[in-house]
């Protein structure tokens, strides 16, 4: 859904078109290559399954790591290996 807006406030809300879809398709592109990510492919969902015996809990718990830094602007890479590494702790290798 795409909420309009005119004058700070919501005109309207209407389904996303394709124009939507390709904004926000190239904004994560950008996103995510700036952080040394790929991007999925447009539509995908985005899916992890937990092996046995690993709660959404205790994934969350591992992400809710003080160690892991809060994202800036200038920080995204460090944060997103500081993740990897924690997420690899929990999970195993990753690659």
């Amino acid at each position: 859904m795409v909420r309009e807006s005119r004058g700070g406030e919501t005109w309207r809300t209407r389904p996303a078109d394709a124009e939507d879809i390709a904004d926000v398709q190239e904004a994560l592109e950008q996103f995510m290559g700036e952080l040394g990510l790929p991007a999925p492919p447009p539509g995908d969902e985005w899916r992890l399954h937990l092996p046995a015996g690993l709660s959404g809990s205790d994934l969350q718990a591992a992400l809710d790591d003080p160690a892991i830094p809060a994202y800036t602007p200038t920080n995204g890479r460090e944060v997103v290996a500081a993740i990897k590494r924690r997420l690899e702790d929990v999970l195993g290798a990753l690659d």
